[in-house]
């Protein structure tokens, strides 16, 4: 290069480019004509070292990892347990089924509200485990099947191909 164009370069933004594309064909390590941005691979990565370089310097923004970024990464983070992997709770809405009245053996149901509907464990008997529960008037309108526009076929669980009224 000629004495009057290192003395334009030298106060350019160009020269910073220049260095970087320089540096970016040293990492690499490319031979040859090689257009930066060109279509192939070689050229796609001389862009994108080239503009890592050039950021570094000029703007001071670094697109390396820094070593408290690495930590923060890789460092196993406490992480709160899954609601679908804790115990289930405990609430009035889940209710143990039995097939016979005495009987351990039983199947676990979810209501939407205990109170509206009855469970029995023979269908159309009018006593069952919840009987005791369901004390309140709302169940005493569901025994009776008078619930707000349902009828008491509505306020029958089926569990298993047995229905529980």
């Amino acid at each position: 290069m000629s004495d009057q164009a290192k003395e334009r370069m030298k106060n350019s933004k160009i020269s910073t480019w220049y260095q970087s594309v320089k540096e970016a064909r040293q990492v690499l390590k490319l031979v040859g004509f090689v257009p930066v941005g060109g279509k192939t691979a070689a050229g796609q990565a001389l862009l994108k070292q080239t503009k890592m370089i050039y950021y570094e310097r000029v703007y001071n923004i670094s697109q390396k990892a820094t070593k408290a970024m690495l930590q923060m990464m890789h460092s196993p983070s406490p992480s709160p347990t899954s609601p679908t992997m804790a115990a289930p709770p405990v609430s009035p809405e889940l209710v143990e089924l039995t097939s016979q009245p005495g009987t351990a053996e039983g199947r676990r149901a979810v209501l939407s509200s205990p109170e509206l509907v009855e469970l029995t464990s023979q269908p159309g008997s009018a006593e069952g485990p919840m009987a005791a529960m369901l004390s309140s008037p709302e169940a005493e309108k569901v025994s009776k099947g008078e619930v707000e526009g349902r009828q008491r076929k509505d306020d029958v669980l089926v569990l298993g191909g047995q229905e529980a009224a």
